[in-house]
């Protein structure tokens, strides 16, 4: 079985190599500042932007090394670029799922983190969530899953209503995609009292109902909620603790 597993995970290196090898080729020498700039320019147009955020992806799917990502990351991620794609990402109609996606891998580098942060577009993001587009959805959630992870970032993200977010996606219970709520908001709860009391209570109630949901789809033979049931419970268990919690109080002023 060892042996099996270290031969597939030749291939699959193997295989990510020669896809990468081949993005490179195809992409041709371009330079990246011509993307860049078509994605920038104020006149450029949605189609073009669109155009140009897409041959930036291959660009990173065209690098070799996490390394080599990282450094692309850096190097792109200024603040030209960042409110650039913030405004496509409320202009744009179709395929805005590709604008996310470069967000996500610009967050490979420090500074693409802080510069999305700083040019605001986590509320933008959070309210992209909301529309019933799956693709958008899974690429946007990704994206938060790896910014909540960063503790600096959980304050950011609960102002931006992430956890307001994740209430209203499980609400749709079999539709949501639990895997990621469920790790968004064990990250946020590393910082819990960062969380107002109201929305603590909120996220309690979701999971509960979800809780609740998962043991009934079992007993009737349905195999329950596909969720990490272990995950569901720790965060109930923290969030009941927490209700009966009273963060400690700031020294008053002399």
């Amino acid at each position: 079985m060892v042996a099996d597993d270290g031969i597939s995970a030749s291939v699959a290196f193997s295989a990510a190599e020669a896809a990468s090898a081949a993005t490179a080729a195809v992409l041709g020498s371009t330079p990246v500042s011509v993307h860049v700039e078509k994605l920038t320019a104020t006149d450029s147009g949605v189609c073009t932007q669109i155009a140009a955020v897409h041959r930036l992806n291959e660009r990173f799917a065209a690098c070799r090394t996490y390394e080599a990502a990282t450094q692309l990351a850096g190097e792109l991620s200024d603040t030209a670029l960042c409110q650039a794609l913030i405004n496509l990402l409320v202009d744009a109609d179709a395929l805005v799922e590709l604008v996310v996606q470069l967000m996500g891998n610009l967050c490979l580098h420090d500074k693409g983190v802080h510069g999305l942060q700083r040019a605001g577009a986590f509320p933008v993001v959070v309210a992209a969530l909301r529309a019933d587009e799956p693709l958008v959805r899974i690429t946007g959630l990704n994206l938060l899953v790896v910014l909540a992870e960063r503790k600096e970032m959980i304050v950011p993200l609960i102002k931006a209503g992430v956890i307001k977010l994740l209430c209203f996606l499980g609400k749709g219970m079999e539709a949501c995609h639990w895997q990621q709520v469920l790790e968004i908001a064990e990250s946020l709860l590393a910082m819990p009292f960062a969380v107002p009391e109201r929305q603590r209570q909120q996220l309690r109630d979701m999971l509960g109902a979800a809780a609740k949901a998962h043991k009934a789809s079992k007993e009737q033979g349905k195999g329950g909620l596909p969720l990490d049931a272990r995950r569901l419970s720790r965060l109930l268990i923290v969030l009941r603790a927490l209700n009966m919690a009273v963060p400690s109080e700031k020294p008053k002023r002399r």
